[in-house]
Protein backbone atom coordinates (compact mmCIF):
# COMPACT_ATOMS: atom_id res chain seq x y z
CA UNK A 1 0.00 0.00 0.00
CA UNK A 2 1.38 3.41 -0.96
CA UNK A 3 1.93 6.01 1.74
CA UNK A 4 1.44 9.64 0.66
CA UNK A 5 2.34 12.75 2.61
CA UNK A 6 0.29 15.93 2.75
CA UNK A 7 2.77 18.61 3.86
CA UNK A 8 0.83 21.75 4.74
CA UNK A 9 1.40 25.44 5.29
CA UNK A 10 -1.18 27.19 7.45
CA UNK A 11 -2.30 30.61 6.27
CA UNK A 12 -4.83 32.84 8.08
CA UNK A 13 -7.65 32.14 5.60
CA UNK A 14 -6.68 28.73 4.13
CA UNK A 15 -4.31 25.79 4.27
CA UNK A 16 -2.19 24.90 1.25
CA UNK A 17 0.10 21.96 0.76
CA UNK A 18 2.07 19.47 -1.26
CA UNK A 19 0.48 16.03 -1.68
CA UNK A 20 3.24 13.61 -2.60
CA UNK A 21 4.58 10.09 -2.97
CA UNK A 22 8.11 9.74 -4.34
CA UNK A 23 8.16 11.83 -7.58
CA UNK A 24 4.36 12.14 -7.77
CA UNK A 25 3.28 15.60 -6.52
CA UNK A 26 0.04 17.55 -6.45
CA UNK A 27 -0.98 20.74 -4.65
CA UNK A 28 -3.69 20.86 -1.99
CA UNK A 29 -6.20 23.38 -0.68
CA UNK A 30 -8.17 23.18 2.56
CA UNK A 31 -9.93 25.46 4.99
CA UNK A 32 -7.76 27.04 7.71
CA UNK A 33 -7.13 25.24 11.00
CA UNK A 34 -10.15 25.79 13.25
CA UNK A 35 -9.68 23.14 15.94
CA UNK A 36 -10.92 20.33 13.68
CA UNK A 37 -14.49 21.70 13.58
CA UNK A 38 -16.64 19.77 11.11
CA UNK A 39 -17.24 21.68 7.85
CA UNK A 40 -15.10 24.60 9.16
CA UNK A 41 -11.54 23.27 9.54
CA UNK A 42 -8.81 21.47 7.67
CA UNK A 43 -8.21 17.86 8.67
CA UNK A 44 -6.27 17.23 11.88
CA UNK A 45 -2.65 16.15 11.40
CA UNK A 46 -2.14 12.39 11.62
CA UNK A 47 -2.03 9.20 9.56
CA UNK A 48 -5.23 8.07 7.84
CA UNK A 49 -6.48 5.36 5.53
CA UNK A 50 -7.86 6.79 2.30
CA UNK A 51 -10.24 4.63 0.26
CA UNK A 52 -11.81 5.02 -3.18
CA UNK A 53 -15.27 6.53 -2.75
CA UNK A 54 -18.25 5.51 -4.86
CA UNK A 55 -20.97 6.69 -2.48
CA UNK A 56 -19.93 10.13 -1.19
CA UNK A 57 -20.99 13.49 -2.56
CA UNK A 58 -17.97 13.82 -4.88
CA UNK A 59 -17.06 10.12 -5.45
CA UNK A 60 -13.26 10.36 -5.62
CA UNK A 61 -11.62 9.37 -2.30
CA UNK A 62 -12.71 9.30 1.36
CA UNK A 63 -10.45 9.87 4.38
CA UNK A 64 -11.32 7.36 7.09
CA UNK A 65 -11.52 7.62 10.89
CA UNK A 66 -10.76 11.29 11.45
CA UNK A 67 -11.49 11.88 15.14
CA UNK A 68 -14.61 14.02 15.61
CA UNK A 69 -15.32 14.26 11.86
CA UNK A 70 -17.29 12.40 9.20
CA UNK A 71 -17.62 12.45 5.41
CA UNK A 72 -14.20 13.90 4.63
CA UNK A 73 -13.37 13.52 0.97
CA UNK A 74 -10.49 14.27 -1.36
CA UNK A 75 -12.15 15.77 -4.43
CA UNK A 76 -12.12 18.27 -7.27
CA UNK A 77 -11.95 21.82 -5.89
CA UNK A 78 -10.20 24.91 -7.17
CA UNK A 79 -11.35 27.53 -4.64
CA UNK A 80 -12.20 27.65 -0.93
CA UNK A 81 -15.91 27.95 -1.80
CA UNK A 82 -15.64 24.39 -3.21
CA UNK A 83 -14.53 22.91 0.13
CA UNK A 84 -16.43 22.17 3.36
CA UNK A 85 -13.77 20.54 5.50
CA UNK A 86 -12.48 18.30 2.70
CA UNK A 87 -9.22 18.28 0.75
CA UNK A 88 -9.03 19.70 -2.77
CA UNK A 89 -6.18 18.65 -5.05
CA UNK A 90 -4.82 20.46 -8.08
CA UNK A 91 -1.94 20.36 -10.51
CA UNK A 92 -0.84 23.91 -9.66
CA UNK A 93 -0.95 26.37 -6.77
CA UNK A 94 -1.56 29.89 -8.04
CA UNK A 95 -0.19 33.15 -6.69
CA UNK A 96 -3.69 33.69 -5.29
CA UNK A 97 -3.27 30.49 -3.22
CA UNK A 98 -6.03 28.67 -5.09
CA UNK A 99 -5.37 25.42 -6.93
CA UNK A 100 -5.86 24.78 -10.63
CA UNK A 101 -6.50 21.85 -12.96
CA UNK A 102 -8.16 19.95 -10.14
CA UNK A 103 -10.01 17.37 -12.24
CA UNK A 104 -6.76 16.44 -14.02
CA UNK A 105 -5.07 16.10 -10.62
CA UNK A 106 -7.71 13.68 -9.32
CA UNK A 107 -7.62 11.67 -12.54
CA UNK A 108 -3.83 11.39 -12.22
CA UNK A 109 -4.19 10.26 -8.58
CA UNK A 110 -6.68 7.54 -9.55
CA UNK A 111 -4.28 6.35 -12.25
CA UNK A 112 -1.24 6.52 -9.96
CA UNK A 113 -2.97 4.52 -7.20
CA UNK A 114 -4.71 2.16 -9.63
CA UNK A 115 -7.90 3.20 -7.86
CA UNK A 116 -6.71 1.49 -4.67
CA UNK A 117 -6.62 2.57 -1.03
CA UNK A 118 -3.55 4.32 0.38
CA UNK A 119 -2.21 5.76 3.62
CA UNK A 120 -1.99 9.53 4.06
CA UNK A 121 0.32 11.21 6.58
CA UNK A 122 -0.80 14.81 7.14
CA UNK A 123 1.83 17.06 8.72
CA UNK A 124 3.18 20.60 8.76
CA UNK A 125 5.43 21.42 5.81
CA UNK A 126 9.10 22.25 6.06
CA UNK A 127 10.99 24.50 3.64
CA UNK A 128 12.36 21.40 1.89
CA UNK A 129 8.85 20.17 1.06
CA UNK A 130 8.23 23.19 -1.16
CA UNK A 131 11.42 22.70 -3.22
Amino acid sequence: MKKFELCRSYLPDRTVGIFKHEDFKLKSLELPWRNNLEDKSCVKEGVYLVVPDSTGKHKWFSIQDVEGRTDIEIHVANYLKDINGCVGLGMELGRDYNIYNSKAALESLVEYTNGESFLLHIRAATAEDWV
